[in-house]
């Protein structure tokens, strides 16, 4: 069970510009995760959701489809976290390629009684 509602790792849009335009260059964004229960993390896991207009999307969590979602193991030992604790999560993409590239970092935030801590890297390349 997913311990966080679900965050946008790479965002594509398409309305009122071509293909070519919407994607290129490099994307950056930092998403917080704020757990809604207790558990066990050591990974992500990715999900794609269009929305195709303000009516129609595709879920690829929620609806059966012929894409797959993806886990991600980041950890060999999970790393037991209470109920809303915050992960940052900052993701990369390199749309100028031939083959999309991406990578992505999860860190624990700083608290009273820990410093900040990375938990996580991975990057690969394609559309798997």
């Amino acid at each position: 069970a997913l311990l966080a509602p679900a965050q946008p790792f790479e965002w594509l849009e398409f309305q009122g510009l071509s293909s070519s335009e919407s994607l290129r260059g490099l994307q950056q964004r930092t998403v917080e995760f704020i757990t809604t229960r207790a558990g066990l993390f050591d990974g992500l896991h990715f999900h794609m959701r269009v929305q195709l207009d303000s009516e129609t999307s595709i879920d690829t969590l929620r609806e059966q489809t012929t894409w797959s979602t993806t886990y991600v193991r980041l950890l060999a030992e999970g790393v037991w976290l209470p109920e809303a604790s915050r992960l940052i999560c900052d993701c990369r993409v390199w749309l100028d390629e031939s083959s999309p590239r991406y990578a992505v970092a999860v860190r624990r935030p700083s608290t009273s009684c820990e410093q900040e801590r990375l938990l996580g890297e991975f990057s690969w390349q394609g559309s798997h």
